[in-house]
């Protein structure tokens, strides 16, 4: 999963929103919002997550979905892949014998 982060002016935005949502004497009161207006008002910009997809998908990875909320990529890859493409190191853990993978 690769999480996007949202502008700080949209993280303005979003905080008042959930401010209002919460009270009585807002016209957001509790006007929930669904995922697809969640991200067209919070998320990233459509042509930005496009972008995004097509440079993963550019180093071999594969774009699995694209959440409606604009903000998360779930994609899959190899080990290798992930290396490549955003230039880390991939170790594993073994963590009070539980195995882990950090990045």
């Amino acid at each position: 999963m690769l999480q996007l982060q949202r502008s700080p002016e949209q993280q303005a935005a979003l905080n008042q929103l959930l401010d209002n949502q919460q009270n009585p004497k807002s016209t957001d009161y509790h006007r929930w919002l669904t995922a697809a207006e969640f991200g067209q008002a919070y998320g990233v910009a459509p042509q930005d997550l496009a972008t995004i997809a097509g440079w993963l998908q550019s180093h071999g990875l594969t774009v699995n979905s694209v959440y409606p909320n604009g903000l998360l990529i779930d994609f899959s890859a190899t080990a290798g892949q992930i290396r490549e493409a955003f230039h880390t190191e991939i170790h594993a853990l073994d963590v009070n014998g539980v195995a882990h993978i950090a990045i």
